[in-house]
């Protein structure tokens, strides 16, 4: 084994990044220290990193996002609805926009197809477009919980799950036209 270095606080999330550009097995893991770090697994090195906010700031989620042409980018989401998308091929942060979801934070947060869907503790789930040139345009507002919406989860095959504080787990679907709607 051996040791991977270069977080100054706890580290808070990591996830498996696929093969891009010269990574071949690369790991995402961000700490309390704000920062982002993309490791090369196989040469045992740092491949990229990030210190991208000049605020503090608590970074909630990373999800990694393949666009339409297959590129991969990481999107980072954070505590105050800040949300940028790093570029995994070309090293570099490539957007950063503030989401305009109500004014409640951000809980549940999942990549469906070619969307960001929130939740937070406005009982609503946020659908943001991810097609490039949209810059993360919110596309619908769904509806149906009573509660707070504070997990989200990919199902795959168009689906997803939200789970709420009001003790419902309600499955949603996105239709080959785009529209979506709740099927149990």
């Amino acid at each position: 084994g051996f040791t991977l270095r270069g977080h100054s606080k706890r580290i808070i999330q990591m996830m498996t990044i696929p093969k891009c550009d010269k990574l071949e097995n690369g790991l995402a893991s961000f700490g309390m220290d704000n920062k982002i770090n993309i490791w090369d697994i196989r040469n045992n090195e740092l491949y990229a990193s990030f210190s991208p906010f000049v605020h503090e700031d608590i970074i909630i989620r990373l999800l990694l996002y393949n666009d339409e042409s297959g590129a991969p980018y990481i999107l980072v989401l954070t505590w105050d609805k800040l949300l940028m998308k790093i570029d995994l091929n070309n090293k570099a942060i490539v957007n950063v926009h503030q989401l305009q979801q109500n004014d409640k934070l951000i809980d549940g947060c999942v990549v469906q197809n070619r969307y960001l869907l929130t939740s937070g503790y406005d009982k609503n789930i946020c659908v943001w477009s991810l097609k490039e040139g949209d810059n993360f345009k919110r596309e619908a507002l769904l509806k149906g919980h009573t509660s707070s919406v504070s997990k989200l989860l990919d199902l795959k095959n168009g689906k997803f799950a939200s789970g709420s504080w009001d003790f419902t787990i309600k499955i949603w679907e996105i239709k080959e036209d785009e529209s979506i709607e709740c099927v149990y």
